[in-house]
């Protein structure tokens, strides 16, 4: 049997009143594509933390097996001399510093004392080749779109000669087109030898790359699969992340129907639908809340237009099954308040307010 690139065993990991990993175990083979999934706060992230040297050794217990050698990762600098290296969601670079010039941050090319600009240049243009960026190395990062700075990141990965590239939701923040660049990029790194471990939420995406997937939930190991043999699919995977069989991953939305009460105190019909049509556009909301700020009533008039908005809430509760939240009912005549208060969906001139939770 081959032995495995990387081997993380029994890993355990804790914060302030919370345990983060509970006795993890993490096995790679060489040169394949393995996918980590889980809910927020599996603790996938953290794993990765562990493996690239972010949570130094001594701050967990366990082992890290790289090529058969146990490793004791004290810094980021240290997992990359092991050849591991890795991609947050949130991109390293500095926009104001040139394409070449982020490629080589840290290990610049020198000719004596002097930094070798032309030399890193050249360099550059090779190694833009190899993750398919056709773009000038002068060019300054903030000056190209996040598709081509997720591939400037991996170009800089490549210059350290990295053996195990791991990327954290390389996808989240790109179009479809730049996503399949990217699944792209990362067939081709694996044809050339490198290992990609790949976390992501995007379960289709994972399908499409994985040989293999290892799911978290709570801090644990809940399996390893390997796509072709298991005949791994959506409700497989979304099964081993929550416990639980989903028979109907996207439920059909009941229809609701304005009624007398979301008219009273001036809510009117059309603020109602409003609201609504807001929500619907944003099927991934699991909860939404309500923020009142009422318009220049007299002081006679604004207990009846609170009641009003209260009866509204509580008519939107049942609407598609999603959990409602009062935020605010409190007198208020700027909607920064709303902000504040962190709604995500201001309706200037209007009552309703929603915020995902």
């Amino acid at each position: 049997m081959e032995t495995p690139i990387l081997e993380m065993k029994s890993i355990t990991k804790e914060f302030p009143g919370v345990k983060a990993l509970d006795d993890v175990t993490f096995s790679v083979r060489k040169g394949e594509v393995h996918c980590l999934v889980g809910e927020n706060g599996a603790g996938k992230s953290t794993l990765m933390k562990v493996l690239s040297g972010v949570h130094p050794f001594g701050t967990y217990s366990g082992e890290i097996i790289v090529e058969g050698q146990l490793q004791k990762f004290n810094s980021i600098r240290d997992s990359e001399n092991a050849g591991i290296a890795i991609i947050y969601q949130e991109l390293a670079l500095i926009p104001e510093l040139s394409v070449y010039e982020n490629i080589f941050l840290g290990n610049e090319v020198t000719n004596g004392l002097v930094i070798d600009s032309n030399e890193s240049i050249s360099q550059a243009i090779d190694i833009l080749k190899k993750v398919g960026l056709d773009v000038n190395p002068l060019t300054k990062i903030k000056n190209l779109g996040v598709g081509r700075q997720q591939l400037v990141e991996i170009a800089k990965a490549l210059k350290k000669e990295v053996k195990i590239l791991i990327l954290d939701e390389p996808t989240a923040a790109l179009n479809e087109t730049d996503s399949d660049n990217l699944l792209h990029l990362i067939r081709g790194l694996k044809e050339q030898g490198v290992t990609c471990i790949l976390i992501s939420h995007k379960l289709r995406e994972v399908l499409e790359i994985a040989d293999t997937i290892t799911v978290l939930r709570d801090g644990k190991t809940v399996t390893t699969l390997n796509v072709e043999e298991d005949k791994v699919n959506e409700p497989v995977l979304i099964k081993h992340m929550v416990g639980r069989s989903i028979d109907n991953i996207f439920p059909k939305r009941e229809k609701v129907n304005i009624g007398e009460e979301a008219q009273k105190g001036g809510i009117s019909k059309f603020m109602f639908e409003a609201f609504l049509s807001d929500i619907s556009d944003m099927p991934h909301l699991k909860a939404v809340g309500l923020m009142c700020i009422p318009p220049a009533l007299g002081e006679e008039n604004t207990r009846p237009y609170f009641a009003a908005m209260r009866g509204l809430f509580e008519n939107c509760k049942k609407f598609q099954g999603i959990t409602m939240r009062e935020l605010s009912m409190g007198m208020s005549n700027d909607y920064k308040a709303a902000i504040i208060e962190g709604a995500t969906m201001v309706r200037v001139g209007s009552a309703l307010f929603g915020r995902r939770m």
